[in-house]
């Protein structure tokens, strides 16, 4: 990614609407990058399907008027997965501030959408949650913060916003990283090796 003629530099956050997703610490966390760096934008693209995730829609856009950030923050609508990965390509970096949900729900493993997003050149800004550290190594396809820490996600943001000419390298890392670990043609071999030491 680089920046484009817009000089806009743009996140996105995406996934279910729940509480693990870390959504309310991103929006908490931009806010305070973007009025130090007033070009940040973030596209918050929810999926909300039961009424309790709807809500939760509900009150993030809430947060974001109380936080006067309704010019910098936009909700784009679910779109088909083709057309999602298009759309992708219009981002400059990732935000992933996923934490343990106050009834102990966590991500549980490597998110799939961190590897989509190395996948496709993207930098991210992440916490230190569950399998993320393993996905996005730090200082490498991105930067990592502790769970829960909303001054240090301010800062990964802002650093990130302020140094796009690291974000091709970020890119580059991220991709060669996901090719390495977690392609298929890699991985099968890899657990063939382990079922075959586990029954030999």
């Amino acid at each position: 990614r680089t920046p484009d003629s817009s000089a806009e530099l743009r996140f996105l956050a995406a996934g279910r609407c729940v509480e693990k997703k870390g959504f309310e610490l991103a929006v908490e966390a931009f806010g305070r990058a973007h009025a130090q760096l007033p070009a940040l934008r973030l596209s918050l693209m929810l999926i909300a399907k039961s009424r309790g995730e709807q809500q939760r829609v509900v009150n993030l856009r809430a947060q974001v008027e109380r936080l006067g950030l309704g010019e910098a923050i936009d909700f784009p609508p679910s779109m088909p997965y083709d057309e999602y990965r298009r759309a992708l390509m219009s981002y400059h970096v990732f935000l992933a501030p996923s934490r343990h949900a106050s009834d102990g729900d966590a991500e549980g493993g490597a998110p799939v959408s961190l590897i989509e997003m190395s996948a496709s050149g993207m930098p991210i800004v992440a916490s230190d949650h569950c399998d993320i550290p393993e996905v996005v190594p730090h200082g490498k396809s991105g930067l990592i913060v502790p769970e829960g820490d909303v001054e240090a996600l301010t800062a990964a943001i802002l650093d990130m916003g302020r140094t796009p000419e690291r974000w091709v390298e970020y890119g580059r890392s991220g991709r060669e990283h996901v090719e390495r670990e977690y392609r298929l043609e890699t991985q099968v071999p890899k657990l063939e090796q382990i079922y075959d030491g586990l029954t030999g």
